[in-house]
């Protein structure tokens, strides 16, 4: 079956209602983007976590794959403060220290719900929910302390590999 005729057509309808022609400022851009950025990094962690536990073989397997669900991890939390310093989100009653309840397997659905519900609201209201993005930080921060990392120490760890990198996403750092 063809589907490009529908296709087709949807993009017709949404064209004529005017939903392609609207202008976003620089910060709506990049909100939009870093949302979407926050769904490929966590998509990274989930693929390395079952990686981890499903494909490794060998202990050094595994330690190399906790360690990469360590710094994918640590991704996630690094664009979702991007996007909370970028929109003014308060972090200052955040307990992060105190631990996030909920199963392992609540965690891990949590953090697209969250996404989702921010992406909407933000489509909608130009605002970054606070409470949404409060509970994905402490998810995902939970998420690697249950598997033995200390979440702040990676984010540290990251940005610190991140500024040895002579330019954007997707280069290797460089030694000084």
């Amino acid at each position: 079956m063809n589907l490009n005729y529908l296709a087709q057509d949807i993009y017709g309808v949404i064209e004529e209602k005017g939903h392609h022609g609207i202008e976003h400022t620089h910060v709506e851009t990049l909100t939009f983007r870093q949302l979407l950025h926050l769904v490929d990094e966590w998509t990274e962690m989930v693929n390395m976590r079952h990686h981890m536990q499903f494909r490794a073989n060998t202990p050094q397997e595994k330690a190399e794959a906790r360690q990469r669900m360590y710094e994918e991890g640590a991704d996630v939390l690094i664009v979702a403060f991007d996007l909370c310093s970028m929109h003014n989100v308060d972090l200052s009653e955040v307990a992060w220290e105190s631990p996030y309840l909920g199963t392992i397997q609540d965690l891990f659905l949590n953090v697209p719900l969250l996404v989702g519900q921010m992406a909407n609201e933000y489509r909608k209201e130009r605002t970054i929910n606070q409470e949404a993005m409060v509970k994905l930080l402490r998810s995902v921060g939970e998420i690697l302390k249950r598997h033995g990392a200390d979440p702040i120490a990676e984010v540290k760890r990251k940005m610190s590999k991140n500024a040895r990198r002579p330019t954007r996403y997707g280069t290797k750092e460089v030694s000084s």
